[in-house]
């Protein structure tokens, strides 16, 4: 056997056999725990496939109807029940047995868990035998090896290696690849239509690109194409996939993506416009306003400390408006003063002198709640983990 027909057979074995485990030890290790997601996407294979979809594909083979699936029907009716099949039973999987489970991770989880155990069960036993057979026929014992078979299926399977490219042998491996992408795809759409409240068109388009996909597949090995063309074909729809799954990845919840923090005050508030009327800079100590009377800067209240929640002893400096995009961070201890000074101002207001001129807005006029008082900034603030 050449070399390369050997590496080609080696590399769909390892992919079959090994891939589906290494992507599960990978995400556990990064701690996304998805274990459990994982175990029911395999689940989902095994019932919506080997249970269900198979056996009635072949008892239905049996009757009458049986004549009507061949030819170009027959691939046709093998893609469209392959993707109503399996994408409806991906959709009952994820919402009564992962009511819970709605993050992007958990949708890669599953479809990983899903095309595993297709790997395992559609592709891993063959490279096994066919790695073995072509490991016999390197080394002169093939017919110990395929003793069990009758003598010309022998020759059928000796001459089908003896033509073996090297590119057919790496295809299988390939396939199984292309194959993930596509799973993967799958799962995010039905959990996107999901969590979006739109699950029958996340559905639909899982059911349609499931079966768009197996349709060319199928279609250019029923009319004979070479290798080669057929996994192009299957490249561009898993390359389809992966800018689908970019795509969806945009689209899903923050909230479904980030953890949250320990502690209620760390939420980072992104930068935005002032929430006071006046969004001007405040005025500097000392300086005159539009009718001639000087207001001072209001005093910098210190911020407390992390241990006791008492003011440090040592006040900040007056602080300006927020920059645009820098971050910060809720300070519950201002907004209580802010709020009790507001109602002590309203329980007790100052007598009202019509010839003084108009003042700015205070405490009184219900502006307690001002964004230059109740963020402060905090530079280090560390980011959201992916």
């Amino acid at each position: 056997m050449p070399l390369m027909v050997m590496w080609g057979l080696f590399f769909t074995a390892v992919v079959a056999l090994l891939l589906p485990w290494a992507g599960l030890i990978v995400m556990q290790l990064r701690k996304w725990r998805i274990a459990k997601v994982f175990f029911i996407g395999m689940l989902c294979f095994f019932v919506s496939q080997l249970i269900v979809r198979m056996p009635l594909m072949s008892a239905i083979g049996a009757t009458p109807l049986g004549a009507v699936m061949v030819g170009v029907t027959g691939v046709v009716i093998a893609a469209l029940t392959a993707g109503l099949f399996e994408e409806t039973g991906r959709w009952i999987a994820m919402k009564y047995l992962m009511a819970k489970e709605r993050r992007f991770k958990d949708a890669i989880a599953f479809g990983w868990g899903h095309a595993g155990l297709e790997m395992l069960v559609i592709v891993g036993l063959a490279a096994i035998n066919n790695l073995m057979v072509a490991l016999a026929i390197d080394g002169g014992t093939a017919d110990q090896v395929l003793a069990a078979l009758p003598p010309e299926r022998q020759q059928e399977v000796l001459a089908q290696f003896a033509a073996m490219s090297p590119f057919m042998a790496f295809a299988g491996g390939l396939e199984r690849i292309f194959a993930l992408c596509l799973h993967l795809a799958f799962s995010a759409l039905v959990m996107w239509g999901l969590i979006k409240g739109r699950e029958k068109l996340g559905w639909g388009l899982a059911v349609l690109a499931h079966f768009v996909a197996n349709l060319g597949a199928g279609l250019g090995v029923y009319f004979g194409l070479d290798i080669i063309a057929v996994e192009a074909i299957l490249l561009v729809c898993a390359i389809g996939a992966l800018v689908a799954l970019r795509f969806l990845r945009r689209q899903w919840p923050d909230w479904q993506n980030r953890s949250e923090p320990e502690d209620p005050d760390a939420w980072v508030v992104p930068a935005g416009p002032s929430l006071r009327k006046d969004t001007a800079e405040p005025a500097a100590e000392g300086s005159a306003t539009d009718a001639g009377t000087a207001h001072p800067a209001a005093p910098a209240r210190p911020d407390p400390t992390p241990e006791t929640n008492d003011p440090v002893s040592e006040p900040e400096a007056p602080r300006s408006a927020p920059s645009q995009g820098a971050p910060y961070v809720f300070d519950r201890a201002a907004m209580t003063k802010n709020r009790a000074d507001h109602e002590a101002a309203m329980a007790n207001p100052d007598p009202v002198d019509e010839d003084a001129p108009a003042p700015k807005p205070t405490m009184a006029d219900g502006n307690w709640f001002d964004r230059e008082t109740l963020l402060r900034p905090k530079p280090d603030t560390p980011r959201w983990p992916d």
